[in-house]
């Protein structure tokens, strides 16, 4: 999932969660190390480490070409029917039935289709020519979601 469907998903990420796990190292380093625990500067040397590690963009982008990089800059296309959307790439095809989705969050740098809380797929603004297909498409999609909820059958 991009940056910006990230941010549009919104809620906690890991980063968040790896900042305060690091800061609450550095703090209980500090107590250690103020009550005279050498222990204390190792956690703070660790925490220091951890939260530059985990926070700088530059070694983020860095370990993400490195691990999948064969992944970033692949064409991607959506086909959208009356069914469903079907999202391909070259490695993997997957369909989502408009009945899945039970809502969609809306930035002005991407739409994330959603089950739940479970992100499905998005899209980038930049697949819209304008604002006001993008807005057309957002309405069509809640419609199609909508209604294939409502005639599906209950379990």
């Amino acid at each position: 999932m991009s940056v910006d469907a990230q941010a549009t998903a919104g809620g906690m990420t890991m980063n968040t969660f790896h900042f305060f796990g690091d800061v609450v190292l550095i703090v209980i380093g500090v107590a250690f190390a103020l009550v005279g625990y050498v222990l204390g500067y190792l956690f703070i040397i660790s925490g220091v480490l951890f939260l530059f590690l985990g926070q700088a963009a530059a070694l983020q982008r860095w370990q993400v070409r490195r691990h999948r990089g064969a992944l970033l800059g692949q064409p991607a296309t959506v086909d959208v029917d009356d069914e469903g959307m079907q999202f391909a790439t070259p490695l993997t095809t997957s369909h989502v039935p408009w009945s899945t989705i039970t809502s969609l969050r809306v930035s002005d740098r991407s739409i994330v289709f959603y089950r739940d809380r479970t992100p499905l797929g998005y899209l980038p603004a930049g697949a819209f020519n304008s604002d006001a297909e993008r807005q057309a498409f957002v309405e069509y999609a809640r419609g199609q979601a909508a209604s294939s909820r409502a005639a599906a059958p209950i379990n």
